[in-house]
């Protein structure tokens, strides 16, 4: 399931909750935040976290590109 479809099937006041809080920890704005993570574009996220979760986060979604490649 890509990321539009699961910000389309969370209730939305859960999802403004969420995005407010991650988008507080990452030093961005739930709208910004929102639509990187529709995108796929992490860039501006990943500026606002400390390096070495910056990093983690990284690998982990390379990895997650790789598998979806590799099952498609």
């Amino acid at each position: 399931m890509s990321a539009k479809n699961s910000f389309n099937s969370m209730d939305p006041k859960a999802m403004q909750a969420l995005l407010a809080v991650a988008s507080r920890k990452l030093g961005t704005t739930p709208d910004v935040l929102k639509g990187q993570l529709e995108s796929g574009v992490y860039d501006r996220a990943l500026q606002g976290m400390p390096q070495n979760e910056a990093m983690m986060l990284q690998k982990a979604l390379s990895a997650s590109d790789v598998y979806k490649r590799q099952v498609k």
